[in-house]
């Protein structure tokens, strides 16, 4: 499964991903995490930034169609919405047909989070855009968790995880511990 999440640019993304891990193969799920694709790359001292940018694109899409299925964290991320690289993800693995499962950990509407500048706003108490919650739809709800008000701990919360990787092992018929 993949892990999906702006948790990778937290200063410690390797003590997240492993918490993750654990939740993962607690439930019978093997996680993959983006900084294992990416890792190789970043030690490489030959590429300019623009190639390593687009070799990290490949080895996360190339991780993503070895999986079946997606945990994605949509905790706004840098401003009302989710991560636009998350978004992406959880786009591309739907064009994949692949189960997403996804979490915020802000429980207020989209429409609650984003100033009234002339523009329509949408009013379907959605925690993020219609096209990303309906991403999900087809196999849940998207979780929402108070994280509380700290942008930084809130990634750190992993409760929305958690019941995520739950559907998804009830989902694929996974017994935990396995």
């Amino acid at each position: 499964m993949y892990l999906a999440g702006p948790e990778v640019f937290l200063p410690d993304a390797e003590v997240i991903a492993a918490s993750k891990a654990a939740i993962c193969r607690a439930h019978g799920i093997e996680p993959r995490y983006p900084g294992d694709a990416v890792a190789p790359l970043l030690a490489r001292t030959d590429l300019a930034p623009a190639a390593l940018g687009h070799a990290m694109f490949s080895a996360l899409v190339e991780q993503i169609r070895g999986c079946d299925a997606v945990v994605a964290n949509l905790t706004p991320f840098r401003g009302p919405s989710a991560d636009v690289g998350t978004v992406w993800e959880v786009g591309y693995a739907t064009g994949l047909g692949l189960p997403v499962f996804a979490y915020t950990n802000v429980a207020a509407h989209y429409g609650e989070r984003v100033d009234a500048d002339g523009m329509v706003i949408e009013a379907f108490d959605f925690a993020d855009n219609l096209m990303v919650e309906g991403a999900i739809a087809g196999h849940g709800e998207l979780v929402r968790i108070d994280g509380g008000d700290d942008p930084v701990d809130r990634l750190r919360n992993l409760d929305g995880f958690t019941r995520c990787v739950s559907d998804a092992a009830a989902h694929f018929g996974v017994a935990a511990g396995r």
